[in-house]
């Protein structure tokens, strides 16, 4: 099982209890299900931890160092996608 968390690619919409980010578990199988997104461009990482566990009050900025890890993805109104992801792996420092 992996997190799997989704935030827009515009950083101005990453905010505190956004309409735009969303996190969830995948099941057993790798499968994991985000619905009723507003149309628009976003990011999606799937992690063995979520960027937004254990955060009070994410801001823009907690998302930063995963922009590059992320898929991106684009969402036309009421437009449903299967996206096939790879758990992202911290690179070394």
């Amino acid at each position: 099982m992996a997190s799997v968390t989704l935030f827009p690619e515009e950083s101005s919409q990453r905010f505190f209890q956004s309409t735009r980010v969303r996190t969830t578990t995948s099941d057993e199988q790798g499968r994991y299900n985000l619905e009723g997104l507003p149309a628009g461009s976003y990011l999606i990482l799937p992690a063995e931890r979520s960027p937004l566990e254990g955060a009070v009050f994410p801001d823009a900025s907690i998302f930063e160092p995963f922009v590059r890890m992320a898929t991106r993805v684009t969402l036309a109104e009421a437009e449903r996608k299967t996206i096939n992801l790879r758990l992202a792996k911290p690179e070394p420092r």
